[in-house]
């Protein structure tokens, strides 16, 4: 009874018109090799150097990284 409640699910979503991936022994989808991005760097004219790189992702993060201390005094 499983197998026939699978493939009606299968075939409800193949009419459904969703892109099909490939998928791995589990079930599980398999690795997408994204393009490598080189990091982008630029200094603002207040000395202010920013390092920003593209991750494919809605998500960002930031990091903030100081000269400071005593060897730079």
């Amino acid at each position: 009874r499983r197998a026939s409640s699978s493939a009606a699910v299968a075939s409800t979503v193949n009419q459904r018109n969703v892109p099909q991936t490939k998928t791995g022994q589990f079930g599980v989808p398999q690795r997408v090799n994204l393009p490598k991005e080189s990091i982008n760097v630029t200094k603002l004219s207040n000395g202010m150097v920013v390092a920003s790189m593209e991750n494919n992702s809605p998500i960002f993060r930031v990091a903030a990284v100081v000269d400071a201390g005593a060897k730079y005094e």
